[in-house]
């Protein structure tokens, strides 16, 4: 593999509220592999079931390790991830330093490693973002090519813009009238529950099929959360000023959603400054992992030439779902 810009051993890991994935790379070859996050209520539970998963495909020598995560990371330690609460306070990057003894571990913002997939797709942009909806909602901010941060590493905490500033429901964050309260699908979820005691034992929103929208609170639920999420969305890019916007997560899969928020956004956009916007809907199963991967290779340093080898690698990775618009 003599042309191939990866290290020759790396692992690209994205740890989510349901799943971790990792794709290890291993001489120039491709494997991915998934498990269900654990979820014992023990931060040494969960994470000796992390190790043992990780025996299955550890392989031994020099390699580079990059982590996708969640919540919010100082100082490897892990300050905030409202899903698991309990993992709180405790050291991921020296825990995971113990399984891949020979390895370098590097850890980052899930929607940051999203951002970095929009050297791949949008490899002629100085600026652009990475929306992921899913279980919560974040943000990952190209600017002028390099990825921005803010002062204290936490920028993109999109989720957490106030839409509903009169709501009475709290957000995990503490604040109330949150857009990830109405707008991720473990937020429509939980105002379906609100509804009615009939969808106590719905868990996601991909449960709901195009039956489902004669359910007139299902309907209502989808479309409030998409409306406000094209609002939401509409203030990003006149605060930014950027059009090129990569979407990922599972609430994308949603067609009313979907096609609510960007009928939302671009009427907004037609009433201002009439910007092109062009959108990127789900181009991998998973953007924060390819993003981990991406990063592991420092794709965003390497020449246009060996860029190149990406175009096929990541090919098995395409979502089905993939959309590309220009509004």
């Amino acid at each position: 593999m003599h042309n191939c810009p990866f290290p020759d051993l790396i692992y690209a890991i994205d740890i989510g509220g349901t799943k971790i994935d990792c794709i290890r790379v291993f001489n120039g070859e491709l494997t991915h592999y998934q498990m269900n996050t654990p979820n014992s209520g023990f931060y040494n539970e969960d994470f000796k079931l992390l190790r043992e998963w990780v025996a299955n495909f550890l392989i031994a020598g020099e390699g580079k390790v990059v982590v996708s995560f969640p919540g919010l990371v100082k100082e490897d330690v892990i300050i905030k991830w409202p899903n698991k609460a309990y993992w709180e306070g405790y050291s991921l990057r020296e825990d995971l330093c113990k399984i891949f003894t020979t390895c370098k571990v590097e850890i980052y913002e899930d929607c940051n490693m999203g951002a970095f997939v929009n050297y791949l797709i949008f490899n002629e942009k100085k600026h652009s973002l990475y929306i992921n909806i899913g279980t919560g909602i974040g943000c990952g901010i190209l600017l002028d090519g390099k990825l921005f941060t803010g002062a204290q590493g936490y920028a993109g905490e999109f989720g957490h813009t106030i839409v509903q500033p009169d709501s009475i429901i709290q957000c995990t964050c503490g604040k109330r009238g949150c857009l990830q309260l109405y707008s991720s699908g473990r937020g429509m979820i939980q105002r379906l529950q609100e509804k009615s005691k009939l969808y106590q034992a719905v868990s996601s929103l991909e449960e709901f099929s195009s039956d489902s929208l004669g359910d007139t609170f299902v309907k209502e639920t989808i479309l409030e959360g998409a409306k406000l999420f094209g609002v939401a969305l509409s203030n990003f890019i006149s605060i930014f000023d950027v059009t090129d916007i990569h979407f990922g997560g599972s609430v994308l899969h949603n067609q009313l959603f979907r096609e609510t928020f960007i009928q939302t956004a671009h009427e907004i956009e037609c009433e201002f400054l009439q910007r092109e916007l062009h959108f990127i809907i789900n181009p991998f199963f998973n953007s924060s992992l390819i993003g981990a991967l991406l990063k592991a290779a420092n794709y965003d340093k390497l020449p246009n030439e060996r860029r190149t080898f990406f175009n096929d690698s990541l090919k098995k990775f395409r979502s089905v779902n993939y959309q590309r618009l220009v509004l």
